[in-house]
């Protein structure tokens, strides 16, 4: 019984030891976020040069990262029923 309580305090320090390590390696990664937008054009960021456009956020991210500039869509899935409840809005 004794061997039994002393192999399974052995299993379990090991395993809770394991995050703890994880934890202090979390640090070194690098911190990464895609942002997406929908339903505006490319050049409708002050980052992108638009002359009066205030998107302090997005410029500030596009500062201190990295911008893609050189994307495209094949196709659009923007739809004409969508610009009808937008005019009636």
């Amino acid at each position: 019984m004794r061997t039994y309580f002393a192999l399974l305090a052995g299993i379990s320090a090991v395993f809770l030891a394991s995050p703890a390590d994880a934890l202090g390696k979390a640090a070194d990664r690098h911190n990464i976020l895609f942002s997406l937008s929908d339903d505006h054009r490319w050049d409708r960021m002050g980052c992108a040069g638009h002359p009066f456009l205030k998107t302090l956020t997005m410029d500030r991210l596009a500062a201190e990262g990295v911008r893609f500039s050189n994307m495209f869509v094949t196709t659009s899935i923007y739809k004409k029923e969508q610009n009808r409840k937008r005019a009636e809005a």
